[in-house]
């Protein structure tokens, strides 16, 4: 019973190391966003926080 484990092991390893072994730690894309109009100049796109707060006034307060 234990051979018969170890064997399943084996097997289940070959069987899935080379599709892990093909998987990329990122991939790469030719454009992002390419269907979205270029943001207006109002954006301050310098930090994630400017970009963030320059959105927010343009869309003014919640309902």
């Amino acid at each position: 019973m234990r051979h018969l484990i170890h064997g399943l092991t084996l097997l289940l390893y070959l069987l899935i190391a080379p599709a892990v072994s093909a998987q990329e730690p990122y991939f790469q894309i030719d454009s992002l966003n390419a269907g979205l109009p270029t943001p207006p100049d109002v954006i301050n796109r310098r930090t994630a926080y400017g970009a963030m707060a320059s959105f927010l006034d343009q869309i003014g307060p919640g309902p």
